[in-house]
């Protein structure tokens, strides 16, 4: 995996507005740090794959100082913020060490959080594992709550992370569609190079079909990540072949390829009124 060495761009920490302006001096000393620290470690990975640094010395991954954690959880917050998602942060993988807030849930057994931590523990300790998740399943059956959980759990491990819906990515791309603060350029970058991102809603707003546009951009992003080595974690509600028929064959065989597949079989835990 590259996403325990990948670094944050400039773009995305002072063109994005995620720091202050005030920021910018320590900004590029964090930035030169990281470089130092990423070809540290790729150094360590090389030499442990020769043989001549034991296993047991310890993982690649290095747990990111408190100004990284800090542009961490803001990025993850904003992302979250765009898809008004906050409320979600009520839910959790595993406890989080100083306990569960007032209001907090842990997710339940049929949201997979055991295989959700481990996967997260693979993928923070820059360990082999499948390359992308995909939670399917039933509207309401919890997949959103899992993957958030998921997203926040990978934050606090020191992992970037984004949360993005798929038709407000696509919709972002657009003439004048970005989000305020956002250019078109920055929406590609941010969710191309984050360490995790969480794509949810696959299809969900398409009724079937997508134009060549929104196969375009999805297959771009896709292919982005999948050659850079970076995680993608997908929610829909929808099979591989009702996908398939959407955005094309190619784009279902390149993510089934490396994709662990997680179903969400629960009932609508909204309990909507019908009528």
């Amino acid at each position: 995996m590259k996403s325990s060495s990948t670094v944050t761009s400039m773009a995305e920490l002072v063109l994005g507005r995620e720091l202050t302006d005030a920021d910018h001096s320590t900004t590029v000393k964090a930035l030169a740090i990281r470089e130092a620290r990423a070809l540290m470690a790729r150094g360590t990975a090389e030499q442990r794959a020769r043989g001549a640094v034991p296993a047991q010395d310890g993982a690649v991954w290095e747990q990111p100082d408190e100004y990284r954690q800090g542009i961490y959880a803001t990025a993850w917050f904003k992302s979250l913020d765009r898809a008004r998602h906050r409320a979600y942060l009520r839910h959790h993988v595993t406890v989080p060490p100083d306990g569960l807030p007032d209001g907090h849930v842990l997710l339940d057994a049929d949201q997979h959080p055991e295989v959700l931590a481990y996967w997260v523990q693979r993928l923070a300790a820059g360990l082999d594992t499948k390359q992308h998740l995909v939670a399917f399943g039933n509207v309401g059956s919890g997949k959103t709550a899992a993957l958030i959980a998921l997203g926040s759990l990978a934050v606090s491990a020191g992992v970037m992370t984004r949360y993005v819906r798929h038709g407000d990515y696509v919709r972002w791309l657009r003439p004048d569609g970005a989000p305020p603060g956002l250019t078109q350029l920055q929406v590609r970058e941010f969710h191309d190079r984050a360490g995790l991102l969480i794509l949810d809603e696959l299809c969900g707003e398409m009724d079937g079909q997508a134009t060549e546009a929104v196969r375009q951009a999805t297959g771009d992003l896709l292919s982005a990540r999948i050659a850079s080595g970076l995680p993608t974690a997908i929610g829909t509600n929808l099979h591989s072949a009702q996908i398939a028929k959407i955005l094309g064959d190619r784009i279902v065989s390149r993510l089934g390829e490396s994709a662990t597949a997680l179903q969400f079989v629960r009932p609508d835990r909204r309990q909507p009124v019908r009528w």
